[in-house]
């Protein structure tokens, strides 16, 4: 009578997270296409079949949603508890009331991400003080397979077709109010939907909420009104787009906005007029939006926005404004960068991505990314933590600012303003109990004498340098004044990495540059130049006409080895370090590039652009 389940959102959360653990495999799921509950079948299946243990699943969902767990026997089910609400609640949020202790009604629910929905729901319908406890899958469909269950349930279905569809009704009704309610008043979402039938239609269902975003090519310069919809629609095209930055500036006779696509500043001349007519409002919004002070020209300002995507997912953006002689000007960083993407899928060589893993399941020992400003650093060290993130580790992180959201821990946002530095943060974390500790960036001696000290007592710690590479790294921490016998006894893994332009696929051609003399000048022998047929991108429609598309992130990981650890302990120089490294598999950045490059993967031109060779 009712087909219990989790929702389809959470499903792929929980199977996405099992796959990157290795706990089950992509084999083990059948994804419809069209299908829209693919995942949760999936999840339900899989329950069934034992390959999930339920205690894991309750656990998990209980602790990131603050929510008991109960898992009542048949004699604590309480009739008058089952017929408080009506059926088609019951229905479409897997939920149970069971029981009323002191006007409170307990009741179990399987998916705690629609709570706040089912919350909505029931203001108008319940007096009483509702509490939510997690419960599984199989010890819920074992109550709605009592008897005494299934009669009362009967009575309620019997009763919600004699009164027409007035309850289903007022839970859609519900929905849409709560979902009103919790929208930012300054962030106007009903300024940033068009209102169409299908977005309707999506709206009433409560777990599967939907955007309609209509985009706008031209704009009346005239109409301030439009204020709040033009600055909506820039951030929705820099999410569609892509983009990685938007640029908002103001010049003498002209204003642009510019979007950072696949590493390239790319200008949006569809804003530029209105732009310019209207850009002290257009500024005065998004200073609201990221709730920073209006009235304040004078003094750069930092902030943060959150804004829907185009499947209502939340989407994070780290503002910054600056004054300029012709007025402030706007950067805001996407933070839309999924923690919960794979490890796996960021292009790691098979044998280093082994030794990622290998570093980040041990105990203890410090694991370092290296890399440039923009090359995906943050990115690599979330997909590391979403891979141990489970509910029995405890991991905290500190970071200025805080780029991504990871569910289950703790991210403390560093204020060097009042004194809340990397080094204070790190000093009371070790009193919180952590397993893993990520500090956003290693900058002094103070943070690296402390970030090396919980390395070496039982903590995984992970952090950034700015470094050329992994072998330069060692030479960065020994001049910051740590000694060798702690660099050798704590240091687990360093990864520098660049993220590099990928050439068009849709429209390659020989590379021009590709003469034997440049071949030779970035690496290659004479043998090897005489048969690499280097590509480049000419330039299409998929591409735009710049030849490029997409970004190839280019690893080396130095893995600590007993050779490396008495080189280092010999203080040898970085030479010797690099022979030392080979006898492990090392390979550089730009052997790896080169490999690239023979592929067609990268130009020559942009080889020598990331790597910082001469041309």
């Amino acid at each position: 009578m009712f087909d219990l389940n989790y929702s389809n959102e959470t499903s792929e959360k929980i199977l996405k997270a099992l796959i990157n653990a290795a706990k089950i495999k992509e084999t083990d799921l059948t994804i419809e296409a069209g299908d829209q509950s693919s995942w949760a079948k999936n999840l339900k299946n899989l329950i069934h079949a034992e390959k999930i243990t339920e205690d894991w699943l309750v656990s998990l969902l209980s602790k990131n949603a603050s929510l008991g767990r109960a898992f009542p026997e048949q004699e604590k089910i309480q009739a008058n508890a089952l017929s408080s609400l009506p059926a088609n609640l019951l229905r479409e949020h897997s939920i149970l009331p069971y029981r009323f202790d002191d006007k409170v009604l307990k009741i179990l629910i399987l998916d705690p991400s629609g709570k706040k929905a089912l919350t909505a729901a029931l203001r108008e319908t319940l007096n009483s003080t509702v509490v939510f406890e997690i419960t599984s899958l199989s010890h819920l469909e074992m109550l709605y397979d009592l008897d005494t269950v299934k009669n009362e349930l009967g009575k309620l279905s019997s009763q919600s077709k004699a009164s027409g569809p007035a309850s289903t009704n007022l839970d859609a009704k519900n929905k849409a109010k709560d979902d009103e309610d919790d929208e930012d008043d300054e962030d106007d979402e009903d300024e940033q939907e068009e209102s169409t039938p299908q977005a309707d239609a999506a709206k009433a269902k409560p777990l599967q909420p939907l955007r309609k975003f209509k985009f706008r090519e031209k704009w009346q310069v005239a109409d301030p009104d439009l204020v709040i919809k033009f600055c909506a629609q820039v951030l929705m095209d820099a999410i569609v787009s892509g983009a990685s930055d938007i640029h908002i500036e103001c010049f003498r006779d002209i204003a642009q906005i510019r979007m950072r696509i696949d590493g390239g500043m790319t200008i949006k001349k569809n804003y530029g007029e209105y732009l310019y007519k209207n850009y002290p409002s257009i500024i005065a919004r998004f200073k609201i939006m990221a709730d920073c002070d209006i009235s304040e020209r004078r003094l750069p300002q930092d902030g943060a926005i959150t804004f829907k995507g185009p499947r209502s997912e939340d989407i994070d953006f780290r503002f910054n404004i600056m004054p300029t002689k012709n007025g402030e000007r706007i950067v805001m960083r996407l933070l839309a960068g999924d923690p919960a993407l794979s490890l796996d899928k960021l292009g790691f060589d098979k044998n280093d991505y082994k030794k990622i893993i290998d570093a980040i399941e041990a105990p203890q020992g410090m694991v370092l990314v290296t890399g440039p400003t923009g090359s995906g650093k943050t990115t690599t060290l979330y997909g590391a933590l979403q891979y141990i993130n489970k509910p029995d580790v405890n991991i905290l992180t500190a970071e200025d600012p805080v780029e991504y959201y990871l569910e289950g821990a703790g991210q403390v946002q560093a204020n060097e303003k009042i004194g809340l530095s990397f080094s204070n943060i790190l000093r009371a974390f070790l009193r919180q109990d952590p397993e893993v500790i990520l500090v956003g960036e290693i900058r002094d001696q103070e943070t690296i004498d402390i970030a090396i000290k919980a390395a070496l007592t039982g903590h995984l710690l992970l952090s950034t340098l700015h470094t050329n590479d992994a072998i330069a790294t060692i030479t960065r921490i020994q001049n910051m004044g740590v000694p060798n016998f702690m660099i050798s006894s704590a240091l687990t893994i360093v990864v520098a990495q660049r993220l590099a332009k990928k050439s068009c696929q849709g429209c390659l051609e020989d590379d021009p540059r590709a003469t034997k003399e440049n071949l030779i000048k970035i690496g290659f022998s004479a043998e090897e130049a005489a048969n690499v047929k280097a590509k480049r991108g000419s330039g299409c429609k998929v591409c735009g006409g710049s030849g490029l598309k997409g970004r190839q992130g280019i690893y080396e990981v130095l893995r600590m080895t007993n050779e490396i650890e008495q080189a280092i302990l010999q203080n040898a120089q970085a030479p010797e370090i690099l022979a030392a490294a080979r006898k492990d598999g090392f390979r550089t950045m730009q052997e790896i590039a080169r490999e690239y490059v023979a592929k067609g993967i990268l130009s020559i031109e942009e080889f020598q652009n990331c790597l910082n060779i001469e041309s």
